[in-house]
């Protein structure tokens, strides 16, 4: 049994990295995540069905389309409104408002897309892939308000965290540490970049966050020692995807699952898998940007 999870876990992570690195060539940042994530479950349940002959089949395939509606519209508004489609993406960035938030020195404006942004596309999908699986638009609002409320408390955590990311580029504080860093390990300083951003998301609960939070330090870490922007920064979201080991998502899991109580028991567990997943991680980070730089 456990030679049978550590096949379909091991297949399910090849499901999910093999589309995020061709759609994160072709088309950008913004589809990677969906459509390895896509895969990942498809693989998954595939695979799981083959182990146990457990999952019932589906009735039929409109069922599934009519279920994926929402993440199908998504990926075709993204592709649309992407580089790939300069028509439909010129007319949609030039959407766009201005808003000088520091005028201190070497001012920066935050450029809003109104049209472009994921978040316009991703709530345009969301509600008429709610009208294809036959909910009105009152039902789908109440819906909005109920998740609203529950992530509440997160939305505030994520805004507090961007805006003390943007004091401290800002503040300097930011180059500080990396200064600071730099100058304690040295060269060595890559091998523990994935570390930061596990903390980043063991702290935040999120690899987003983490990368809001610590990216800027990767990148002024990488600034100092001359080394790849790309490598440092990479290692920092590859150690902020260990979000097994994030209290606030173990909380998360087990109240959706109605196991309460058990955070504990489930973290002692996660921080073993998760120390030799960091480990692996850090010594392969490091070799690979050796070896890069070598040739």
């Amino acid at each position: 049994a456990l030679k049978g999870i550590v096949f379909i876990t091991l297949m399910s992570g090849i499901g999910m990295a093999i589309p995020q690195v061709i759609i994160a060539k072709f088309t950008g940042a913004e589809l990677p995540a969906l459509v390895g994530s896509l895969f990942s479950i498809l693989v998954t349940v595939w695979l799981t069905k083959r182990k146990t002959g457990s999952i019932k089949e589906v009735e039929s395939v409109s069922e599934i389309l009519k279920a994926c509606s929402p993440f199908i519209l998504v990926f075709i508004f993204v592709l649309l409104a992407s580089s790939l489609c300069p028509p439909v993406n010129n007319f949609l960035t030039s959407v766009t408002t201005h808003l000088h938030v520091y005028l201190g020195k070497n001012p920066n404006d935050l450029p809003i897309n109104w049209l472009s942004s994921p978040g316009t596309l991703i709530l345009l999908a969301g509600i008429i892939g709610g009208k294809i699986q036959g909910l009105s638009l009152s039902r789908m609002f109440k819906i909005l308000l109920h998740v609203l409320k529950t992530i509440g408390m997160t939305t505030i955590t994520v805004c507090a965290i961007v805006g003390l990311a943007k004091v401290m580029v800002y503040a300097g504080m930011t180059k500080a540490l990396a200064v600071a860093l730099v100058s304690l390990l040295g060269p060595a300083y890559p091998l523990f970049a994935p570390l930061i951003g596990a903390l980043g998301t063991f702290l935040t609960g999120s690899a987003t966050s983490a990368n809001v939070l610590f990216g800027n330090l990767q990148y002024s870490a990488a600034q100092s020692l001359g080394v790849s922007k790309y490598w440092i920064v990479a290692s920092n979201m590859t150690g902020a995807t260990a979000g097994m080991l994030s209290p606030q998502n173990i909380a998360v899991a087990t109240g959706a699952i109605n196991k309460e109580g058990l955070e504990g028991k489930i973290l002692k567990e996660t921080t073993k898998w998760g120390s030799i997943y960091l480990l692996i991680t850090c010594v392969f980070l490091y070799l690979v940007g050796l070896i890069t730089k070598l040739v």
